[in-house]
């Protein structure tokens, strides 16, 4: 599983911030690829084209909430919360 910040652009100007998480994919009955996707949109919203420092300044505060958020969903997607097993490591047995 990977888990992504992503922006959309929004058609009143903002910018929406939300998390991919990223399942892999799987083929149907049609043969076509799909992608297994989830979406937690967080409701930040960064000013497409800050004018003023406020502006900025709330664009740097919002994306660094958003990074920490990540850093969360990172962390419990490695804890198991989803149930994804890692494949990778293999533990000996004596």
């Amino acid at each position: 599983m990977k888990v992504h910040l992503r922006k959309k652009k929004l058609k009143s100007g903002k910018t929406s911030l939300y998390i991919e998480y990223y399942k892999g994919h799987t083929t149907n009955s049609k043969g076509k690829v799909v992608p297994l996707r989830d979406f937690e949109y967080l409701e930040l919203y960064l000013i497409t084209s800050p004018e003023t420092a406020a502006e900025q300044r709330k664009n740097k505060e919002q994306l660094e909430l958003a990074q920490q958020i990540l850093a969360i969903r990172k962390a419990e997607v490695y804890q198991g919360k989803f149930k994804i097993q890692n494949n990778h490591c293999k533990f000996l047995r004596y």
